[in-house]
C-alpha cells in the first residue's frame, strides 16, 4: 500500500488515520494527445500503457501507434491480411512484368540489392522503360493479381526510391485501372498509397506502371522497390511480410486494464504511443465535497467515534465510550469503534481488529444498497503503521478503491 499518508498528534503522542485517502476509482481520463509507453529493442513485446493520472483500473478505448522506420503508424488490434505474395522480394514470380506498344521495353529486375527503409532487408531494383511508345496507353508495367472480396474496400502501397538516390520518377500506382495516381519517385524513401472503394470485383491487379499522357513521350525509372501491401480496408496500415502466401497478423492484444503485447517486437529506436481513455484511481483530497457522496461517507463512517460496546476496554482510561448521543437507541450507530486501537501493540490481533472494526462501520451502506459488498484488506506496512485497502462496488457504476494509514505509538 504506497504512497500512504498519516496524521500525528505530538501534543498526545498519538496518531490517526489520515483523512485524505491517495486514490479514488471510477474516474474516467481522457488521453487526447498520444502518451509514450515504450520503448522498441527488438525483443521485448510486452508493455503497460502509461496513465496520465491515477493508475488504469479499466481502459474504455485505445488507439496504439508505433513510430518506426514507417513514420507513426496506427497498429490495428483486429486482423490484417496482407494479400501480396513475396512483398518484400519483387524478383519472385507472383510478380509480372508486361510491356505494351513499339519500343516499349518490359520490365526488367535484377537481384535484391541495396538496403531496404527497415534498414534490414534488402530492396529489389526494378526498371521501367516506355521507350517513346505510340499511344498514351502503352506502358512498362509490373503488376500482382489477387483474390479480393466483392463489394470491400481496399488499400495497397509499396515503398520506393530512385537507384541513385538523386533522380525522380513519374510512375503511375492503380488497382484494375482506378484510381490512378501519378506519383513521384524521389532519391528518399517513400511510401506509395492508394485506395479503392468498393467493387463488384473478386480479382484485382496491384500495378506499377509507366503509362504516358501523351503519345511518343519516352519515360523511364530506374527504381528500388520494397514492402507492397494489399489490404482490405480503407488503409493498409503498417507493413507485413509475406512469402509464398498472404500472411494474417493482429498487430497487439490489449487488457482491460492496459497491457499490451505486441505480436513482433518493435524494432530498436521504435517509440510507442496510445491516446484513448479509462478509468483511474485519480489523486482526490477525499474532502466532504459535493459530487463525492460514497466518499464522504466512508469519511464520516470510519472518522467519527462509534460507541463502544459494554464489554470494551478504553484505551484512555477515562471509562469515556464517546459516540454520538442521537445514536441512542439506534441499531447502527454512526462512526467506528477504530478509535479502542489507541496506543495498541502491532499484533495480529490488532490488525484482525482493525478489519472487523471498518467492516462493522461500513456495513450500513450493504444493508441500505448503496453498494453491492465490499473488501477489506488490513496489513502492517512497517513499525507502527497499519494500512487498510477498502474496494467498494456499486450495484451500477465502477467499483470506488480507499487506502488508509494509521499510526500510533505502541505500547512496549
Amino acid at each position: 500500500m504506497p504512497d500512504l499518508s498519516i496524521v500525528w498528534d505530538p501534543a498526545n503522542s498519538r496518531g490517526d488515520w489520515s483523512f485524505e485517502p491517495f486514490s479514488v476509482s471510477g474516474q474516467q481520463v481522457n488521453v487526447a494527445s498520444p502518451v509514450p509507453f515504450g520503448y522498441g529493442d527488438g525483443v521485448t513485446t510486452q508493455f503497460t500503457l502509461t496513465p496520465t493520472a491515477g493508475a488504469i483500473s479499466a481502459i474504455l478505448s485505445a488507439q496504439i501507434y508505433r513510430n518506426d522506420w514507417q513514420g507513426n503508424q496506427l497498429l490495428y488490434a483486429t486482423p490484417r491480411t496482407n494479400a501480396l505474395r513475396w512483398s518484400g522480394d519483387i524478383t519472385q514470380s507472383p510478380w509480372s512484368k508486361q510491356a505494351s506498344g513499339t519500343g516499349v521495353v518490359p520490365v526488367a529486375t535484377l537481384q535484391a540489392t541495396g538496403t531496404a527503409p527497415d534498414g534490414i532487408s534488402a530492396a529489389t531494383r526494378v526498371i521501367f522503360d516506355r521507350g517513346a511508345g505510340t499511344t498514351s496507353t502503352d506502358y512498362s508495367r509490373l503488376s500482382q493479381t489477387v483474390t479480393t472480396v466483392a463489394g470491400q474496400p481496399y488499400a495497397v502501397s509499396i515503398w520506393a526510391r530512385s537507384t541513385d538516390g538523386v533522380s525522380s520518377y513519374n510512375l503511375q500506382l492503380s488497382l484494375n485501372g482506378a484510381n490512378l495516381a501519378v506519383v513521384t519517385v524521389g532519391p528518399a524513401w517513400q511510401q506509395l498509397s492508394l485506395s479503392l472503394p468498393a467493387a463488384s470485383d473478386t480479382n484485382r491487379i496491384f500495378r506499377l506502371d509507366t503509362q504516358g499522357s501523351n503519345a511518343g513521350t519516352s519515360q523511364t525509372a530506374d527504381v528500388l522497390l520494397f514492402g507492397g501491401m494489399h489490404v482490405q480496408g480503407a488503409a493498409a496500415g503498417s507493413y507485413i511480410p509475406t512469402t509464398t502466401a498472404a500472411v494474417t497478423v493482429t498487430d497487439y492484444t490489449l487488457t482491460s486494464s492496459g497491457g499490451v503485447t505486441l505480436t513482433a517486437a518493435a524494432l530498436p529506436g521504435a517509440n510507442l504511443s496510445w491516446s484513448g481513455a479509462y478509468l483511474s484511481n485519480v489523486v482526490s483530497g477525499g474532502y466532504l465535497e459535493t459530487g463525492n457522496d460514497l466518499q464522504t461517507a466512508v469519511l464520516l463512517s470510519l472518522f467519527t467515534d462509534r460507541v463502544a460496546n459494554a464489554d470494551d476496554i478504553i484505551p484512555d482510561g477515562t471509562g469515556d465510550p464517546r459516540g454520538w448521543w442521537g445514536d441512542l437507541d439506534e441499531d447502527s450507530p454512526i462512526g467506528s469503534r477504530l478509535w479502542l486501537l489507541d496506543r495498541s501493540k502491532q499484533t495480529q490481533e490488532v490488525l484482525n481488529n482493525a478489519r472487523d472494526y471498518i467492516v462493522e462501520a461500513l456495513q450500513w451502506l450493504v444493508d441500505d444498497g448503496v453498494v453491492a459488498r465490499m473488501d477489506v484488506q488490513t496489513e502492517w506496512t512497517r513499525d507502527t503503521l497499519l494500512g487498510a485497502q477498502i474496494t467498494l462496488y456499486q450495484p451500477a457504476g465502477p467499483s470506488v478503491s480507499l487506502t488508509y494509514a494509521w499510526a500510533w505509538q505502541q505500547l512496549t
